[in-house]
């Protein structure tokens, strides 16, 4: 039985979606090389590099959850530090309204604090604009790999047929 030769391009690609893992009919979906031919190419690849590969992928997986837990972690216990850290500041800003307290200090005192407290409020607010200008680059980065994804999808899907 004669079979449908494909380019290198193409079973370079299949061949790269097999060592990533991907079932058969999944490349094929995507490539538009049928199962068969992917089949064939598969049982050409020795099998202690698809095992090395799997379990490589593993270790991966592995890792990647630690990180993300670890991660996780780190991200909780800052989120903590910082609502703690806050919360002491506005305990602190809510003495200025004792007049006692202010009728108790000197005046270089409160024009220190004065001078610490609005440096921190407009570090705070600097912060807080960096980090929705980084969201906003992410998003826009993010919808842009997206789009050249799915034009390379669909260009993969027109060179398979």
């Amino acid at each position: 039985m004669a079979y449908k030769k494909i380019n290198d391009e193409t079973r370079a690609r299949v061949i790269a979606h097999l060592f990533t893992g991907m079932l058969p009919a999944q490349i094929s979906e995507v490539t538009g090389v049928s199962e068969a031919t992917i089949s064939r190419l598969r049982r050409k690849i020795p099998e202690e590099v698809l095992n090395h590969l799997q379990i490589e992928r593993e270790k991966l997986e592995t890792e990647r959850a630690e990180f993300e837990r670890d991660r996780s972690s780190i991200t909780t216990l800052i989120e903590k530090h910082l609502e703690a850290s806050l919360k002491a500041c506005v305990k602190i800003m809510e003495q200025v309204n004792d007049r006692d307290w202010i009728n108790r200090q000197p005046a270089d005192a409160l024009a220190l604090f004065y001078g610490v407290a609005t440096d921190k409020a407009v570090r705070i607010l600097a912060a807080m604009a960096a980090a929705d200008e980084r969201r906003s680059d992410a998003a826009r980065a993010k919808t842009t790999v997206m789009n050249n994804l799915l034009t390379s999808q669909r260009d993969e899907v027109k060179i398979g047929q």
